[in-house]
């Protein structure tokens, strides 16, 4: 992974750093855009109305909700032997876009000088509306408010069984197989990372071994749609037998779309209310320090800025890959307890479990 990339913003003006981002970082690029304007801003002093900070989360959440379908509509057919699903995914793809216009018309989503003009309320539930009955048709068969009544790993058979769709076919042939524990392990879901150790860890002699392999109080942990999601009634009663195996985490990732469509619709009515999730405050940073954590698709991304006399004079970003994908990981553990009668058998279920927790970058698999 090119971890070095933040170095091309050293010595930059905050406003280059952020017309430059989203041409290194296109992967979760507005997540990727709203950590670095959260850290600007908090670096710089600047308190955004919550209006614009809501709006820019609404963005990160619409963006979370393709990349699910990504996955589900593109990857998941290909381990059934089936064709890629491209429809669904053009649709939100024009959702999104047309969500984004909806919200700050032709001004930067995230860019210091951005000023929220009064967005289309009524066109920005239409949206959500339009996205709900997409996931309906395309991936849970009912309204995504229905399918999240399944409680039980009873419920959910009952709906897998049907398999109306591959997003229920999927984790169906996973269970038909005796996979549903695959890569079950013991590492645990990453805690709140409190802004100050945070910035510890990030300002230390040590820093760059950190953010190549993370660890937190000495232990690797995990970051992701699963360690979100873990409490869910239904994720738990799955965690019961298969721990946070194969099954449970092709369900979590349902789970997670199937929230989308009411989270958003919650988060247009505070922009209409003036409420909703506030910001970061009292992080108690050193001047110069901004340090913004936002929810990716695939887990936590971590970014600071050190600014000094109105440049950058440090950029640091760390991803939910560096977390997972450590070599003491939540794949490598989970790889520890695999067990095939063959090399390619171990080559796909290998395959099925890096899918299922999800790099941001293409990757290779050699099995020797």
């Amino acid at each position: 992974r090119p971890l070095n990339m933040p170095l091309v913003f050293s010595a930059k003006q905050p406003e280059q750093v952020l017309s430059t981002l989203p041409l290194l970082y296109s992967v979760c690029g507005r997540a990727q855009g709203c950590a670095a304007v959260e850290a600007i801003e908090q670096a710089t002093g600047v308190r955004p109305p919550f209006a614009l900070w809501s709006a820019r989360r609404l963005l990160v959440w619409f963006e979370n909700a393709r990349e699910h379908l990504w996955r589900i509509s593109l990857d998941w057919p290909e381990f059934l032997g089936e064709e890629p699903a491209r429809e669904p995914i053009r649709q939100i793809a024009d959702l999104m876009r047309a969500f984004q216009q909806a919200l700050f018309q032709e001004q930067p989503p995230f860019a210091l000088a951005t000023e929220l003009q009064r967005p289309d309320l009524t066109k920005l539930q239409s949206l959500v509306d339009a996205l709900e009955g997409l996931l309906q048709t395309a991936v849970f068969t009912r309204k995504p408010a229905h399918w999240l009544r399944l409680r039980s790993e009873q419920d959910l058979s009952d709906w897998m069984a049907a398999q109306e769709s591959v997003a229920a076919r999927m984790p169906y042939r996973v269970k038909q197989q005796g996979l549903a524990g695959l890569g079950r392990s013991q590492v645990q879901p990453l805690p709140e990372l409190g802004p100050l150790e945070l910035n510890q860890r990030l300002v230390s002699p040590e820093a760059t071994g950190f953010i190549a392999r993370p660890t937190w109080q000495g232990d690797v942990a995990e970051t992701s749609p699963f360690s979100r999601q873990v409490r869910h009634p239904l994720v738990q009663s799955l965690i019961g037998e298969y721990g946070n195996g194969l099954l449970p985490r092709l369900i979590t990732r349902l789970v997670e779309l199937a929230m989308k469509p009411e989270r958003l619709t919650a988060g247009v009515r505070g922009l209409a209310q003036g409420t909703g999730e506030g910001q970061a405050t009292g992080t108690q940073l050193p001047v110069g320090i901004g340090i913004a954590q936002v929810e990716a698709s695939r887990g936590r991304l971590v970014h600071r800025v050190d600014l000094e006399h109105g440049r950058v004079n440090r950029y640091q970003i760390l991803a939910p890959t560096e977390w997972n994908f450590h070599p003491k990981g939540v794949l490598t553990a989970g790889l520890a307890g695999l067990y095939a009668k063959d090399a390619d058998e171990f080559h796909w279920q290998t395959r099925l479990l890096i899918n299922a927790i999800d790099p941001c970058v293409g990757y290779d698999l050699e099995v020797v």
